[in-house]
């Protein structure tokens, strides 16, 4: 009795586990606050009301995916390989930094073009400015230095405190549709205050240094096709919203993402465990421990697999509940597109451990670039191709079959590249995590 309970005091004390159990904690908060402010904001603003908000937010979420540039992935990656190098991590970190920099002066171009393009945007013009505050300021997010160090409790912390603050001040000063400005600077000052302070704790961890324009642009070119991945599964989410806005109207798009902002919280359920794990997995490959980086993938694999079908499940089992209980009248024709959209939770899981715990980690970028152009390809021209014609029913099912799609790509090129767990590996009973 002793031996078993002596092997799970080590597995919860084992930094793994902990650093689970910090992002599960954060990630369960994070889903249950939309529970309280969606609501809120859908009867207080009202669909067409809501449905601008988020339309401004989803244009946010796009600039912030370009400042961050896929950062979580290659600043990740290289500052695992890097531990315990001070001076090694502060290169990654000036490097990055550079690069974002560069990119947020390269995404006031596009919000200027959205300024001129979009109608709401030209009726005022403060709202591209909010979209592009909050972007620059989401991109800015350091959290993939603490990912790389494994030290996410802290962050984890911080995260809860601030998103709890701003659901706190929409209940609070949110009533009407008029206070759209409102809700907008809430966002705009949580993003901010949550990038600050993790900026600090990085800065405490490494030296600061000076951007420097070179190593911005060898840090975007170097960095291209980790982007593209990271673009590529956005486009499911926040371009998706982004480009709906564009040919539907304000109502419609309300619906779809509301029901977009309910599948996006349960997708929280198994990501925690990719987090965790993705930094150990690239730190046992850059040192050659195959045997170890493959247990730890393939335990990664079948646990956010195994997750993702029960999050799926229990959605759309639930999802006339769900919708009735947070969004309230006028948002009935959510619950189908809800229900549609619970399937991409399993298939997200699975491309997403595919991608980054064997392609990444073993420098098949570019491979991973291929798949990952063609799916936002056929996310971008499917969603406008559907939303004209059958409607946001139609682009609901059009990201689940893109990203079928992606998972059976991902699935047999790391079956060919024969970097994936060999059969009698699979076969064996994998133990405890070694650390």
């Amino acid at each position: 009795m002793r031996l078993p309970l002596r092997k799970l005091l080590t597995a919860v004390r084992h930094p793994l586990s902990q650093n689970a159990a910090a992002l599960y904690a954060a990630q369960l908060a994070l889903t249950l606050l939309p529970l309280v402010t969606l609501p809120w904001l859908a009867r207080a603003l009202n669909p067409s009301g809501l449905g601008l908000a988020i339309f401004v937010q989803s244009m946010g979420s796009l600039i912030g995916i370009l400042v961050g540039y896929g950062f979580y992935l290659s600043g990740t990656r290289g500052i695992a390989a890097a531990r315990g190098d001070r001076d090694a991590m502060g290169d990654t970190v000036a490097g990055v930094v550079s690069g974002q920099f560069l990119l947020a002066g390269l995404s006031a171009a596009g919000s200027v073009a959205a300024w001129l393009a979009v109608p709401e945007f030209r009726a005022d013009p403060s709202l591209p400015l909010f979209a592009w505050g909050m972007g620059v300021l989401q991109g800015l997010n350091p959290t993939w230095f603490l990912m790389g160090v494994e030290r996410l409790r802290l962050q984890a912390f911080i995260e809860v405190a601030i998103r709890t603050l701003q659901a706190i001040a929409i209940v609070a000063f949110v009533r009407e549709e008029s206070d759209l400005l409102l809700v907008l600077w809430i966002w705009l000052i949580g993003n901010g205050l949550v990038t600050a302070i993790l900026a600090g704790l990085v800065y405490r961890a490494v030296p600061m240094r000076r951007p420097r324009l070179s190593a911005g642009v060898d840090r975007v070119r170097s960095g291209w096709a980790l982007f593209v991945t990271a673009t590529s599964v956005s486009l499911l989410t926040s371009g998706t919203v982004f480009v709906l806005g564009l040919i539907v109207s304000s109502a419609q798009l309300a619906i779809f993402a509301s029901a977009e902002r309910i599948t996006r919280a349960a997708l929280r359920a198994s990501a925690p465990l990719g987090a965790v794990t993705f930094p150990r997995v690239s730190y046992f490959v850059a040192h050659s421990e195959e045997r170890r980086a493959q247990r730890l993938a393939v335990l990664t694999l079948a646990a956010r697999t195994g997750l993702g079908l029960i999050t799926a499940l229990v959605l759309i089992a639930l999802a006339p509940l769900v919708v009735g209980l947070l969004l309230g009248p006028g948002f009935e024709a959510s619950v189908e597109i809800l229900r549609i959209l619970a399937l991409l939770i399993p298939l997200f899981a699975i491309s997403a451990t595919l991608s980054q715990h064997w392609l990444l980690t073993h420098g098949r970028d570019s491979t991973t670039l291929r798949v990952s152009i063609t799916g936002a390809v056929l996310t971008l021209l499917l969603t406008l191709v559907m939303g004209l014609t059958v409607g946001i029913v139609g682009v609901a099912w059009a990201l689940v079959g893109v990203q079928a799609g992606v998972v059976m790509s991902l699935a047999h090129i790391v079956r060919r590249e024969r970097i994936g767990p060999r059969s009698k590996d699979l076969r064996r009973q994998y133990g405890a995590v070694d650390g």
